[in-house]
C-alpha cells in the first residue's frame, strides 16, 4: 500500500529540487530545451504513424467483412419432410444393402420376366 504522507514529503522535496536547479546558466538551459524538443518529436511521430493506423483499420475491416461473410451466409436447410431419406441416414441396415439396392429394385418390379418356377 502506497504511504501518502511519505508520498507528500518525496513531491515536496522533489519540488523544492526543481526550485534550487531553476538558476542553471544558458549554455545548459539551452541543451535541455533542445533535448526536449527532440524527444518529443519523436513521441509525437511515433504516436501519429499513418502508415499504422491505416494497417490496423484494414486489420479491423478485414476481420469484420470475413466475419459477417462467414456468419452472415445462409445455411443450406435440409427437408426432413422426406423422412425415408432421413431413415435411410440414421438406420441401422448394413452396407451390403445399399450397395445391391438397384438389384433389389429390379426384383421387386412386378413385369419381371423370371418366375418363381424358372429358379427352382
Amino acid at each position: 500500500m502506497i504511504d501518502e504522507a511519505q508520498l507528500d514529503r518525496d513531491v515536496q522535496t522533489l519540488r523544492e529540487q526543481l526550485r534550487a536547479s531553476e538558476s542553471t546558466d544558458a549554455v545548459t538551459a539551452m541543451r535541455l530545451h533542445a533535448i526536449r524538443r527532440a524527444a518529443l518529436e519523436v513521441a509525437g511521430a511515433r504516436r501519429h504513424s499513418p502508415r499504422g493506423v491505416v494497417f490496423a483499420t484494414a486489420v479491423v475491416l478485414i476481420v469484420v467483412l470475413g466475419a459477417a461473410w462467414i456468419y452472415g451466409r445462409p445455411h443450406p436447410q435440409v427437408d426432413v419432410s422426406s423422412v425415408d431419406a432421413l431413415d435411410v441416414l440414421t438406420d441401422d441396415v448394413d452396407s451390403d444393402f445399399y450397395e445391391h439396392l438397384d438389384m433389389y429394385r429390379w426384383l421387386s418390379e412386378p413385369d419381371s420376366t423370371a418366375t418363381k418356377d424358372d429358379h427352382v
